[in-house]
């Protein structure tokens, strides 16, 4: 990593907490972050909200390795989605997919979800799902 990519994944204040807030706080962002396991996964789903305060690849980086050790997961185990309200109520989904080098996003893509049946899967993941309130 460079000085300046060094320089610039220290300078960030994007950990789990000052992202989301204290869990024991109502107000925080904790309830709009899910998870639910299945066949060895970890499906974490972050709300729009959530993804819109991490601005770049240090932020994401920090906040996910943060969030892995909360939830005990890792980058080989975890599927993670973002999850915007539509005004018919049920929400659209995207996937984010990370690429790690060095034990940092190296980058990553959000692609919106269009396959019928595998947005009815992750839709269904994210029913069942759980809150991460209060987790950490």
């Amino acid at each position: 990593m460079s000085f300046y990519e060094t320089a610039m994944y220290y300078s960030q204040d994007k950990d789990i907490f000052s992202v989301l807030g204290e869990p024991e706080d109502p107000s925080s962002d904790w309830n709009e972050l899910r998870c639910a396991q299945l066949s060895g996964f970890d499906y974490i789903f972050l709300s729009a909200k959530i993804n819109s305060k991490l601005a770049n690849k240090a932020s994401l980086s920090e906040f996910i390795l943060d969030l892995y050790q909360v939830m005990e997961s890792s980058h080989d185990r975890a599927k993670l989605y973002i999850y915007s309200p539509t005004t018919s109520g049920r929400p659209e989904f995207a996937c984010v997919q990370v690429n790690w080098a060095n034990g940092l996003v190296k980058d990553f893509h959000i692609s919106p979800i269009k396959n019928p049946g595998q947005r009815e899967f992750i839709r269904t993941l994210f029913e069942h799902s759980g809150m991460m309130a209060g987790v950490a």
